[in-house]
């Protein structure tokens, strides 16, 4: 089980946990405890429908912001940072967000591996999205 939350044009609405299958990073231990870490972050209208392609022109700001600063959910305030998706994630407008302390963030990206050589964003991303992929155990 794992925490979700939807973020809206207006809103961050903290869901039940969910099921997931795990993936290479949420069986980690590098990573911590799963449940207290990671939360799965779904981009949807006020409606819990998917947001429409037409509304991302005007959201851009705002969802640029979520992905290159990250948020603040629960009491005490713990930050949330986009860490990464897969490629079905993606499609679903869903992606990983992490806590953790900033200057310890680029631990994990290197922890993740060495994608250094590669130079191609969409190579880089799909990379990188396979420690994301679902995985069994």
């Amino acid at each position: 089980y794992i925490p979700s939350v939807t973020l809206t044009p207006t809103t961050i609405r903290v869901n039940p946990l969910k099921i997931s299958k795990t993936n290479r990073v949420l069986r980690d231990p590098f990573f911590g405890n799963p449940r207290e870490n990671f939360l799965l972050v779904d981009i949807r209208e006020e409606n819990g429908k998917k947001l429409m392609a037409f509304a991302f022109r005007d959201l851009r700001q705002l969802l640029l912001e979520y992905l290159e600063e990250g948020f603040f959910l629960a009491k005490p305030k713990r930050s949330y940072r986009y860490l990464h998706h897969s490629q079905s994630q993606l499609r679903q407008q869903q992606f990983w967000f992490y806590h953790h302390p900033k200057d310890k963030f680029d631990d994990l990206y290197r922890h993740l591996g060495d994608f250094s050589r590669e130079r191609n964003p969409a190579k880089y991303a799909a990379r990188m999205g396979q420690a994301f992929s679902t995985t069994q155990q």
